[in-house]
């Protein structure tokens, strides 16, 4: 793995686990990053603040998870990702909303939950309903009845709502919870006794599948398969009873999950072909250990290609900008060591980051019209997930012979 020379680093706040985030037993780290910067979109300065990004696997209980966990108000007080600034999210989030609907019959006096809901954008797709949100960020909402700007936790959704919840969406968040114990337990207080709790996020399975390194940051304290949810699921009495995926992200997995009936087992045919391909890509033709070493060895191979490609370009004398200053890029641009001269500028749609740094490095970002002004030879695009829209957006960059650089599953460039 290749890691960048810091003089000095500012280290943030940082807790060491020695023992496994669920069962206790005794971690097995098989990916080191080194030291990466906090996602912060606030600097325009490099006075990053670093720690360190360790992936560990227990011994015992096979969950996957970070060594160090950044203390959650560092990384989540401060926040910048808005769920409505992109086509493709709104689109999702509409689709996750649709698809609640189809299984969930809610009346006016019913409540909808959103743990984590951002900017409220989920929220929006339930007029007639009670809403409720809990995002302990500095993001305002424009959505939801009541939003809760602390951590999720049932007695402060009690001393809020008194009824419970007939729906609770958990997307894009569930993997940041450090005690997921404790979290399951309280949405088990909190679900109504013929409600239904929604996660989607991104699994190990298609992590691995996709390699889709990018998934492990600062913000992602664990990386979930379907099995080991639905064994921590089954500790607090809830059971999987649908179960797909998408490709949102590079790779997610949707649950859904309600208070199990007694004595009742089975698992649905979606679970079931979940489960079968999940098992496939994570134990196919290997020990689960000997995948993931696997994996972390192809990791290294990716972001060597990605810095050997950039760095080969840039001796060439192109310009080459970053698209999408976001934080999972963040880790993409900091494992391969990219800063200026290599990569000279970022573009993002976000006009609050506009001056301000990518962390980690000296890239400054601009708006998407600045970057088009300086006429770049290539796109290093770290938000990969919405090539179709990008390549819309992005159409005269492409006419006048303008190429893409996608870093994952696999480094390759395209153009026209």
């Amino acid at each position: 793995m290749v890691e960048a020379a810091l003089p000095s680093p500012i280290l943030a706040k940082v807790k060491e686990n020695l023992n496994c985030r669920l069962c206790q037993g005794t971690l097995y780290t098989f990916l080191k990053f080194g030291l990466q910067a906090l996602p912060d979109f606030s600097r325009s300065t490099p006075n990053w603040r670093y720690a360190p990004l360790e992936v560990c696997v227990c011994e015992s209980c096979h969950f996957v998870q970070l060594r160090y966990s950044v203390e959650r108000d560092e990384v989540f007080r401060k926040y910048w990702y808005r769920s409505g600034t992109s086509e493709t999210m709104r689109a999702a989030l509409a689709e996750i909303a649709g698809a609640a609907k189809q299984r969930v019959e809610l009346s006016q006096k019913d409540v909808v939950l959103d743990v984590g809901c951002n900017d409220g954008t989920l929220l929006s797709h339930f007029p007639n309903v009670r809403t409720v949100g809990f995002e302990p960020s500095n993001i305002e909402s424009e959505y939801g009845e009541a939003i809760i700007k602390e951590y999720f936790n049932a007695a402060a959704y009690r001393d809020t709502v008194s009824r419970k919840a007939k729906l609770i969406f958990s997307v894009a968040m569930f993997y940041s919870v450090e005690d997921p114990n404790t979290f399951v337990g309280d949405i088990a207080d909190t679900l109504a006794p013929d409600g239904v709790w929604i996660i989607q996020m991104n699994d190990l399975a298609s992590m691995v599948a996709y390699t889709a390194y990018d998934f492990i940051g600062h913000e992602h304290v664990c990386l979930y398969s379907l099995e080991r949810l639905m064994a921590i699921a089954l500790q607090h009495g809830f059971e999987v009873f649908h179960a797909e995926r998408n490709m949102l992200n590079g790779g997610s997995l949707r649950a859904f999950l309600r208070h199990s009936k007694s004595g009742d087992l089975s698992l649905s045919d979606s679970v079931w072909h979940a489960l079968r391909w999940e098992r496939g890509v994570l134990e196919g033709r290997q020990h689960f250990l000997g995948t993931l070493i696997n994996f972390g060895v192809t990791t290294s191979e990716r972001i060597m290609e990605l810095r050997h490609l950039t760095e080969s370009l840039s001796r060439e004398g192109v310009l080459i900008h970053l698209k999408g200053a976001s934080t999972r890029g963040s880790t993409i641009v900091q494992a391969a060591v990219l800063d200026q001269p290599i990569i000279m500028k970022a573009a993002d749609r976000d006009a609050r980051k506009w001056g301000y740094l990518m962390p980690g490095t000296h890239i400054p970002i601009a708006s998407e019209e600045e970057s088009r002004a300086d006429n770049p030879d290539y796109y290093l695009v770290l938000i990969y997930s919405y090539m179709e829209q990008l390549r819309q957006r992005e159409a005269e960059f492409l006419r006048r012979g303008g190429k893409f650089i996608v870093p994952l599953p696999t480094v390759r460039m395209e153009g026209l």
